[in-house]
């Protein structure tokens, strides 16, 4: 069963970034119903594998369209992938060295959706219209 479904309260009107966000709910969902069904661990390492490619390819995508739409608080943007980014790197260290991080990465996807595509990621759709 869902833990969170795609509305438009998160969209950006941008189909792309839109798409790329909806696989991070995907994530979201995932990790919830495998530990529902008590299979968290076996489910890590593809979540993490996953926001891993999330994190060098949709966050290039986000910031080559909001430098050709001008956003004029691009590099404070980019600075913030940067440090999600690192963070989701470091839950992979953690992950390799054996550390239970189920509820790690939960909160960090939940954050993700609260704090960056509703908040911060909301900021720029007036700037690209």
């Amino acid at each position: 069963m869902a833990l969170l479904k795609w509305d438009n309260t998160y969209s950006v009107n941008i189909e792309l970034i839109d798409n790329n966000h909806k696989m991070i709910i995907d994530l979201i969902n995932s990790m919830h119903d495998a530990i529902l069904m008590g299979r968290e661990e076996e489910e890590v390492e593809n979540v993490l594998r996953a926001l891993m490619r999330y994190t060098d390819v949709h966050f290039a995508e986000e910031e080559q369209i909001l430098e050709s739409g001008g956003y004029p608080h691009l590099n404070e943007h980019t600075f913030k992938h940067n440090k999600m980014t690192e963070k989701v790197w470091k839950m992979y260290e953690r992950y390799e060295d054996g550390e239970n991080i189920t509820n790690d990465i939960m909160s960090l996807l939940t954050r993700w959706v609260t704090n960056h595509i509703m908040s911060e990621d909301q900021e720029y759709v007036a700037y690209l219209d």
